[in-house]
């Protein structure tokens, strides 16, 4: 299949919005972008490798095309993305698990690219989802104007 941008928001509102829903689809997202190779994995095989398996069970279609919308857009955007999540454990993400840094790229990917079309009602529910602790402290290290508008902003460029 082409990847192809379709309303996020609009998968959002047919997936449903209750918490436990949108915390699978953050924990399948970032399950799928850690478990892909970039030397040996091709993103089309990968995810559908991924439909075979019985996690993908759990999705209905909408699920299934925004977990692939947010996969193929953190692969794409991967050394933007992986500018800010590096800089993350360097500065304020020393005591987190790295295990966890697949969750902060697709964190990230939804901030940079997706957040307007997404809006920030969807976006707080998707955060909610999440453990408290851990969302703070990364959102508060990625809005933090002095990282936007310095060093990331320096390496991005």
């Amino acid at each position: 299949r082409k990847w192809q941008k379709v309303g996020i928001t609009f998968l959002l509102y047919k997936f449903s919005m209750e918490g436990s829903n949108l915390e699978q689809l953050m924990h399948i997202s970032s399950k799928l972008l850690s478990t892909f190779n970039y030397k040996t994995d091709g993103v089309d095989k990968h995810f559908q490798s991924f439909l075979k398996s019985p996690e993908s069970n759990h999705l209905d279609e909408n699920g299934r095309v925004f977990v692939s919308e947010v996969f193929a857009g953190c692969i794409r955007y991967n050394t933007l993305i992986k500018v800010v999540v590096d800089g993350y454990y360097t500065s304020d993400g020393r005591t987190c698990l790295r295990t966890e840094s697949s969750l902060y790229f697709v964190l990230s990917y939804l901030i940079m690219f997706r957040l307007e079309e997404l809006g920030m009602n969807n976006f707080k529910k998707l955060v909610n989802s999440q453990h408290t602790g851990k969302m703070y402290k990364f959102l508060k290290f990625v809005f933090n104007e002095n990282n936007l508008y310095g060093w990331i902003k320096d390496e991005w460029y």
